[in-house]
């Protein structure tokens, strides 16, 4: 629309222009898609996913909830043993026709690693400082599964 006005102020030699910017209404959520996780076993995925809060398509687009969310799947990676992931970028498309955006968040998950052996050596000069409650700490911790 063409809403505006120019005010000139010979006095003053001042010239005030205003424009009324109309704009469309909000966006809600589309589909939220991140790639490149395609290599991840179906368990961590499905681990990341339940631990993922699912974005309801009836709430409004917000960047801090697409940034909470590559947060936390920066997190998981790096917890479940992908730790040199990376995050690479993320494409968010607006249909201003049915005012929804769509966010496709591109990951790249390297590696897994895990830990297959843990040895303590219980001697030398400092044996004395080592107490029995850290031995129990450390079996405990070994018959953890994977993710506990």
């Amino acid at each position: 629309t063409d809403d505006h006005s120019i005010q000139g102020d010979s006095s003053d030699k001042t010239i005030a222009i205003q424009y009324q910017i109309i704009e469309n209404g909000s966006v809600n959520f589309g589909n939220v898609s991140p790639h490149g996780l395609e290599e991840l076993s179906s368990y961590d995925i499905w681990k990341m996913n339940d631990g993922l809060q699912s974005l309801d398509s009836t709430k409004q687009f917000s960047e801090a909830e697409v940034q909470s969310r590559i947060s936390s799947i920066k997190r998981f990676l790096v917890n479940n043993g992908y730790v040199f992931s990376k995050y690479d970028s993320t494409l968010i498309t607006i249909d201003t026709l049915y005012h929804k955006s769509d966010v496709d968040m591109y990951f790249t998950p390297g590696n897994k690693f895990t830990i297959s052996e843990t040895i303590i050596n219980k001697s030398g000069k400092s044996i004395e400082q080592i107490n029995n409650d850290e031995f129990a700490l450390y079996g405990f911790m070994r018959n953890l599964k994977g993710g506990e």
